[in-house]
């Protein structure tokens, strides 16, 4: 049976005021994805940032869960 499931991972990267470096982040989780044929999900959590990391990480297709303190 587990043998017909398909595999998939999840990537969840912690987040916090880091709009400049997500974008490097991002792609090298989908490039070393695609390379090995995986389904994956990107997943933010953003931990109360100031900056445009939601807005960076939305655009880059990953889903946000934001938290806020």
């Amino acid at each position: 049976m587990l043998a017909s499931m398909e595999m998939m991972i999840s990537f969840v990267v912690p987040a916090h005021n880091e709009e400049q470096l997500l974008p490097a982040t991002l792609q090298s989780i989908r490039a070393a994805s695609g390379a090995l044929g995986v389904h994956y999900e990107l997943i933010v959590v953003d931990d109360a940032s100031t900056d445009r990391t939601v807005d960076v990480s939305q655009a880059l297709g990953a889903r946000v869960i934001t938290v806020q303190h």
